[in-house]
């Protein structure tokens, strides 16, 4: 008897083993799917959707943006995309992903441009040109209400 018990345990600790990978590859895909679908939405001017997919804090876009409703977040989207600098692009390809601690995933991703190259921010402001150019962005998508959504804003050029 007891040897079935210690072979039953074993067996058990065994299939929970190989579910929770199993999980853990389940919660990658979903927060990859929203990350996916998060700027999509913003891309596509679905201002709405992405706003709907988005944890982060509206109080930067709200202050830049006086005259629009604060918790119209859709319109305060479509003014980062259209008018404040924000880039809303497709994404190109994720390049890595990192599962926090905290249960949340970290996305490094390239964009596209328009015209299908990679997307990539320059100097800035009357820096000097050194050649160096940024075209990976990190992007955490988190569980809020119970749904993945992101925390960040799409890229600022100014």
């Amino acid at each position: 008897m007891g040897s079935r018990m210690k072979a039953l345990s074993v067996l058990l600790a065994a299939g929970l083993l190989a579910v929770l990978p199993g999980c853990a590859g389940d919660e990658v895909a979903q927060s990859e799917a929203a990350l996916q679908e998060y700027f999509t939405a913003l891309n596509e001017a679905r201002f709405d959707d992405a706003a709907d997919l988005y944890a982060g804090d509206f109080e930067e876009l709200s202050a830049i943006n006086p005259d629009i409703d604060p918790q119209d977040h859709g319109q305060l989207f479509e003014r980062w995309c259209t008018q404040n600098g924000g880039v809303c692009l497709p994404i190109r390809e994720i390049v890595s992903r990192d599962v926090l601690d905290d249960g949340g995933v970290r996305f490094r991703v390239q964009f596209s441009n328009a015209d299908g190259s990679l997307f990539e921010i320059g100097p800035c402001c009357g820096e000097v040109d050194t050649g160096q150019r940024t075209n990976e962005f990190d992007y955490v998508v988190r569980r809020a209400d119970g749904e993945w959504k992101v925390v960040q804003l799409p890229p600022f050029v100014p």
